[in-house]
Formats: C-alpha cells, sequence, structure tokens
C-alpha cells in the first residue's frame, strides 16, 4: 500500500498495450461499498472476498496488468498459483517514505490506531512480499520511470524459485550479460571463481571480462565426479580461508553439476554461509543441479551423502554455453530433462519427441524452450517443497537404480544422465507390471531415449549385481525406499517400498 500501484500500472499497461485492473476496485465495485466498509466487516471476511476476486483473475488467461491489494497475497498457495504463470512485481519503499505517503488517506483502516501499525503490517507481509519476481525500490523514482523499468524486467521473464526471503531469480538467457548486474547488486568484498579445467578452457576469457573491477581470484579443478570428495571440499574451504572470504563474499560456481556441488556445499558450510551464483555451463546442471539449494559430495559408494540445502542468490543459464559441452555430456543432460517431464510436464515430452533432431544439433531456439521448461518444472517443485519432505521426491524418479549403478561402475561406466535413464527405463517397466504406469509409456519412453542416443536397458548382470548397493540410498528410512513411480507423462507418485521387496522385484527384472 502507498507504493503507486494504481498510478504505475496503468502507465505500464498502456505500454504494453493491455487491459488494467485493479482488485480493489473491483471489490468496491461488486459490493458496492468503499474499502474501509468492506474491511469494517472483519479482516478474514474481507480477505475471502478478495481471494474471490483474485481466484477469477487467475483463471482468465487474456493478458493483462492486474494491481492487487496489499495483502492479496498472504495465502502462499494462492502466491505460488500466481507465480507459476504470471510476473510478480511487488513496489516496496522505506516505512517513512510510506508514512509521508499515507498520513492524510483516510482509506486505510488497517493502519489506524497506533503509530507502529505500518511496521507490524510489512513485518507480517515481508515473506511473501519477498517471493516476487521483481522487487522494485520506488522512494526516489517517478512512476513513468518505474513503469520502464518494469518494462525492461518482464523482457527478462526470469523464472523465481520462492524461498522467502531467500527468493531467487532463474535466468535462461542467450549469453551471459547479465551476470554483472547480479554481482553489483550482492557487492561482494571478494568473490572465489570455482570451476574445472574443461570450462576453463572454453570459457576463461569471457569471465575476465565479467568480473572486471570485482576482487575476485579462481580455483580451477580437474573434471569428473571423483571431485565430488570431502577431499576437494577441504581444498575449497582452505582456498576461502586464503582469499579471506568474509560473509560478504560470493562464490560463483560455473560448470556442471560437479562444480555447482561443490561451490554450493563449500559456500554453505563456511561462516555457516555465505553467497553464492551459480552459472551452469552443462544441460544436466541447468535443468537439474543448479536449481533447488541441493549441494553435496559423495562418500565411497555413498552418492550426495554428505551435503546441505543451500539455495543460491541466483542462477544464471546461458544455453550458448551448451555449445562447448562435449556429446556425451550434453547427451546424459537429456535424460534429466525427460525425468523433468515425465513428473511435471507432458508437453516437454512432447517437445522432445518433436524436436528431437533440433535438440541434438543444439539449436538456441529449441535448447532455450527445453531448458526453460525443465527450470520452470523445477523451480516449481522446490518453491513447493524446498527440503524435499514431499513432492520434490518425485524428481528423484530413476535415481535410486541410477545411483547404484554409477556407484557399482566406480562412477565411470555410466555418468549420471545414463544412469538416471537406465533407471527410469527400470521404473517405467515395474510401474506398468504393477499397474501403476500408463501402458505403454515405458515403450515410449525407451523409444524417445534410443532417439537421444541414451542406454535404455539395464544388463542382467549389472542389475543383480547392483543391488546390494540399494542399501546406501541417501533416501532410506527404516529398510524402506521412497521410490518413484509415474502415472501419466506429467504425473508422478512416490510408493514406500521396502528394500528387499525392491530388490526381488528388480532382481525379478534382472
Amino acid at each position: 500500500m502507498g507504493t503507486g500501484k494504481s498510478t504505475v500500472g496503468p502507465l505500464l499497461a498502456r505500454s504494453l498495450d493491455v487491459p488494467f485492473v485493479d482488485t480493489d476496485a473491483l471489490l468496491e465495485a461488486r459490493f458496492d461499498a468503499p474499502l474501509p466498509s468492506l474491511l469494517s466487516r472483519g479482516e478474514a471476511s474481507f480477505r475471502s472476498l478478495e481471494r474471490t476476486v483474485l481466484e477469477e483473475q487467475l483463471a482468465d488467461p487474456s493478458p493483462r496488468v492486474v494491481a492487487l491489494g496489499g495483502g492479496a497475497l498472504l495465502d502462499r498457495t494462492v502466491r505460488l498459483r500466481l507465480l507459476a504463470r504470471n510476473t510478480l512485481c511487488c513496489l516496496t519503499a522505506s516505512p517513512d517514505q510510506l508514512r509521508a505517503r499515507l498520513q492524510h488517506d483516510s482509506s486505510r483502516p488497517l493502519l489506524a490506531g497506533a503509530p507502529w501499525a505500518l511496521e507490524s503490517l510489512l513485518q507480517q507481509r515481508t515473506e511473501g512480499y519477498a517471493e516476487a519476481h521483481v522487487l522494485l525500490p520506488t522512494d526516489h523514482q517517478t512512476p513513468d520511470q518505474l513503469a520502464a523499468l518494469l518494462l525492461g524486467e518482464l523482457a527478462r521473464a526470469d523464472l523465481l524459485v520462492a524461498a522467502g526471503s531467500r527468493s531467487y531469480p532463474v535466468r535462461v538467457e542467450k549469453d551471459l550479460c547479465t551476470i554483472p548486474t547480479t554481482l553489483q547488486h550482492l557487492e561482494p568484498t571478494s568473490i572465489l571463481l570455482v570451476t574445472d579445467r574443461n570450462v576453463a578452457q572454453h570459457h576463461e576469457a569471457r569471465w575476465s571480462g565479467w568480473l572486471q573491477g570485482f576482487p575476485w581470484e579462481a580455483m580451477v579443478l580437474e573434471p569428473g565426479e571423483s571431485q565430488k570428495s570431502p577431499a576437494v571440499l577441504l581444498r575449497l574451504w582452505e582456498r576461502l580461508q586464503q582469499v579471506g572470504m568474509d560473509r560478504r563474499g560470493v562464490v560463483l560456481a560455473v560448470g556442471g553439476g560437479v562444480v555447482t556441488d561443490l561451490g554450493g556445499l563449500a559456500a554453505g558450510t563456511w561462516l555457516r554461509g555465505v553467497r553464492w551464483v551459480a552459472v551452469p555451463s552443462s544441460l544436466l546442471g541447468m535443468v537439474d543441479a543448479a536449481i533447488g539449494g541441493k549441494t553435496a559430495v559423495d562418500l565411497g559408494a555413498g552418492k550426495n551423502v554428505i551435503g546441505a540445502f543451500h539455495q543460491p542468490s541466483a542462477v544464471h543459464m546461458p544455453v550458448t554455453l551448451l555449445h562447448t559441452e562435449p556429446e556425451r555430456s550434453f547427451r546424459s543432460g537429456l535424460a534429466e530433462v525427460i525425468k523433468t517431464a515425465l513428473v511435471g510436464d507432458a508437453g516437454l515430452l512432447r517437445l522432445l519427441e518433436e524436436e528431437h533432431e533440433a535438440v541434438l544439433r543444439r539449436e538456441p531456439g529449441v535448447m532455450a524452450r527445453v531448458v526453460r521448461a525443465s527450470a520452470a518444472v523445477k523451480a516449481g517443485v522446490v518453491s513447493r517443497d524446498e527440503k524435499e519432505q514431499g513432492e520434490r521426491r518425485l524428481l528423484n524418479l530413476g535415481h535410486t537404480v541410477g545411483h547404484a549403478l554409477e556407484a557399482l561402475g566406480g562412477y565411470e561406466r555410466w555418468t549420471h544422465g545414463e544412469a538416471v535413464a537406465l533407471g527410469m527405463g527400470v521404473a517405467l517397466r515395474l510401474g506398468e507390471r504393477w499397474k501403476i504406469t500408463e501402458h505403454g509409456l515405458a515403450e515410449r519412453v525407451e523409444r524417445l531415449l534410443a532417439l537421444l542416443g541414451l542406454p535404455w536397458r539395464v544388463d542382467p548382470g549389472e542389475l543383480k549385481a547392483m543391488l546390494p548397493l540399494l542399501q546406501h540410498d541417501k533416501k532410506r528410512e527404516q529398510g524402506s525406499l521412497h521410490y518413484v513411480l509415474v502415472k501419466h507423462p506429467g504425473e508422478a507418485l512416490t510408493q514406500k517400498v521396502a528394500v528387499r521387496e525392491l530388490a526381488a522385484a528388480l532382481g525379478a527384472e534382472g
């Protein structure tokens, strides 16, 4: 309230040539009463009316600019639905500015009665307001300037991982031109860039350009899954100590899933947590590893068993980096895209089937669509279930068997994506046998895996050999696993299965 939504909104709508809607005005017109009168019936009653109007706006697919009442986003379920299909912009102002603007406004009953009411109201709503694609301060801007700034933000069309005050943008872009802007916003006292030798070989000159003017150093690791170890994590900590990173520093992780896992875990554990920015250079990193704050290293046969949830401050996904990814690694990342489609986006599965040749050529336009669709599913799931207490477990489709196969092969025989592809094939066939998975889906997915050059059948001997390794799965709870199965494309579920029962089923599969 008091930030100028009803003034800036029409200016923005005029620039976009779309209608402008003010939900407060809709409420007043519908009930033929001013807002103070509606609020006098009780705030709970008013919020119910407000939610009805907002639900109607969410159900309308036509493009428009909507100004929401200040408390419209208090219900997080509604807020997440809004974030999934729209761009949410929160205009902000300092309490002093708001007080000056509102001091003669008698239509604000929630601010009446106490000098501290404004601060109290802002504190109640801080988490909700933070979960917006754009937070735009209005203290020193004119309405025309604000509308112009919002136009620029809309052109970027960032995705958002909603995590309260730790919310962050996921930016799918052609190149890396906006990374300096992100770093300027973070104002780091120091930057440690973490990457691997393969990525450095192709992109070192580029990041020297983005980091010009910032205090930074680089740590270049050897490539490969073997780097995801406690020993390498210790080396990272030692390097952070050498550069004197304080809590205003930033770890910039540029690379595949190994690099972002290591860089994020180092950031999450250094000084009990410093900020980090993920710049995935691999398809696997873009569609999975870099989004969601899961950071980890391996320990022996245990995949990702040492880790923590530590959300980044931003994720940048420049699809042009995919042109330098090795062929096998790129195809491996496509397994995670198929997984994402199966658990959350049937349209993405059709896109892969229809455009598989363009995908394999890495055509930027098609890859931007693929990456954005995959990232949108992952960002939405993480927003609803940050710590993997429920829905986020669905993203482990294919991973139970996949992780065991990776460990069996010493993390060398199969890449992560190849192992997940094999694990998905097993899960789909078991799902069909158990009458959970739509008949014919296993064959459909196996055909797509073959078109994309991915393995789809596990050798029976390997399958039996990896069964004992299921005991090391980090998702094991008292002898059972949350095993992910697919009902239909875009719809999956988890089923608690005893390890011994799953091993018996997989033994029969072999």
